[in-house]
């Protein structure tokens, strides 16, 4: 599919939702990976802490609901006859680049807060 044909040519609802429902297996795989990697370097005992682990599917659970927003820009912009053919992938990665800070950001904020006196 060249540009013109990207910009121009019609919305395919299906074909847009299938090709993200794919990339978010490759996005919660790589979030996984990234989280439990942190984790392990981090505090291994904090893979069997089950207030950990159920904060951790509440970060899932989000970041989710978030990744939606990125199938309907794609929507928007195609819609709008401004779409590229980066334009998913651009969108997947900053999504990703996100996700990804922000994961890395409450573990390292749970790490520090463990380091501060209690009160």
């Amino acid at each position: 599919m060249d540009e013109e044909e990207l910009a121009l040519g019609p919305i395919d609802l299906v074909e847009v939702v299938l090709r993200w429902e794919g990339m978010r297996v490759v996005y919660n795989a790589l979030l996984l990976v990234l989280g439990v990697g942190a984790a392990d370097i981090l505090h291994p005992e904090w893979l069997t802490d089950q207030r950990f682990l159920f904060s951790m599917l509440e970060f899932a659970v989000l970041a989710n609901l978030c990744f939606c927003a990125a199938p309907l820009s794609e929507l928007v912009v195609r819609g709008l006859g401004l779409a590229t053919p980066w334009l998913a992938v651009s969108l997947f990665l900053m999504g990703l680049l996100c996700s990804a800070f922000l994961l890395l950001a409450s573990l390292f904020a749970r790490e520090f807060s463990m380091l501060l006196p209690n009160q």
